[in-house]
């Protein structure tokens, strides 16, 4: 049986145990997609012998002046490369340019990041590589990624979205999920890094109709009241399903004009009408927007918006059905690692 190995990690770099939950999970989907093509998958982690995201100089370090951690994974990695169809660097990786160019399997990295970070993590590396998966549709503003990335010496360029985990989102058929009673007019789970002045001014606008939940420090919920002059309280999300199976209408921020985060498929996933931001950045090319989501391109928009549909629910409630049935048919984790998968078996043909 034909073999794809994976440089994988569930751990996070940050420590936190709730982001090693949904890597574990992104695995077992994987593993699943892998299986069901016919093939073996097999996992390494690099964490057991080196740092879990050493920047380019780093590694360069680290390989100049041989790193007995990072050579020892090298001899592993090398091994099961020789006996595998594909090479796939998923997320974060150790790989240095010089070590993938001497291997002879197909090489394939998914590059899910932001716009900032492309420099740091795709650019030394993407010539190396034969396939890359990435999630941004734009480099910068009226720039595409695809065309960056050809530019960088990719040869093979996929815009691919992971979609929902399986756990994320709500199993029934369309008229249970649209038949909950929805009690939250407005609802943001998240972290606040560089939305906070754009979430708090919708949250003093919009009062208690509004949640705000997530893995917040206490630090931080007393800094941002006291800055914004607000109380506030910030529940961790302990069943991120029923939340939005409660909620009318999920709103959703992206860090800059990068797109594609969790939120952006979980709020129609469970039923809850999505508003987003990245206009023109990709948004209209994921859902058809007034027909599917809903896009804004300022917090006043956004404001508008919301208290325009939440007085007309009809209204509000097709676009949230509409939207619920696009990221069934093509944005479930399955689906899309299923498409991921294939790809690459196109891919070592060549």
């Amino acid at each position: 049986m034909a073999k794809i190995t994976f440089i994988f990690t569930h751990r996070d770099g940050r420590g936190s145990q709730y982001y090693a939950r949904g890597n574990r999970l992104v695995k077992q989907h994987i593993e699943k997609a892998v299986i069901d093509a016919g093939l073996e998958p097999v996992f390494l982690d690099h964490t057991e012998y080196c740092p879990y995201d050493p920047s380019p100089e780093e590694l360069d370090r680290m390989y100049k002046y041989g790193n007995k951690g990072l050579f020892e994974f090298y001899k592993i990695v090398e091994r099961e490369a020789a006996n595998s169809i594909a090479l796939v660097a998923w997320d974060r990786h150790p790989l240095h340019p010089e070590f993938l160019w001497h291997l002879k399997c197909k090489k394939v990295m998914f590059a899910m990041e932001s716009p900032e970070g492309v420099y740091r993590l795709i650019v030394p590396f993407a010539h190396c590589f034969d396939m890359i998966f990435y999630n941004n549709p734009f480099y910068s503003p009226g720039v595409r990624m695809e065309e960056m990335l050809r530019r960088w010496g990719c040869k093979s360029c996929h815009n691919f979205h992971y979609g929902v985990k399986e756990v994320r989102y709500n199993a029934e058929d369309e008229e249970q999920v649209f038949s909950l009673k929805r009690d939250i007019d407005l609802v943001f789970v998240g972290q606040l890094y560089n939305k906070c002045d754009r979430i708090m001014k919708i949250k003093k606008h919009f009062g208690e109709r509004m949640k705000i939940c997530g893995n917040w420090s206490y630090k931080s919920m007393l800094a941002v009241s006291w800055r914004h002059k607000i109380p506030l309280w910030v529940r961790p999300v302990d069943d991120l399903n029923s939340l939005y199976a409660r909620a009318k209408i999920g709103i959703n921020f992206h860090i800059t004009y990068g797109i594609g985060n969790a939120r952006l498929f979980e709020v129609p996933a469970n039923g809850a009408m999505l508003l987003s931001d990245g206009v023109g950045y990709g948004l209209e090319e994921i859902f058809r927007l007034g027909d599917e989501a809903l896009g804004f391109n300022d917090v006043d928009e956004a404001i508008d918006k919301i208290e325009y549909y939440l007085s007309h629910d009809d209204e509000r409630i097709k676009i949230a059905r509409k939207g619920f049935q696009r990221v069934i048919d093509n944005y479930l984790m399955p689906t899309t690692l299923k498409y991921a998968i294939h790809a690459i078996l196109e891919e070592t043909k060549k």
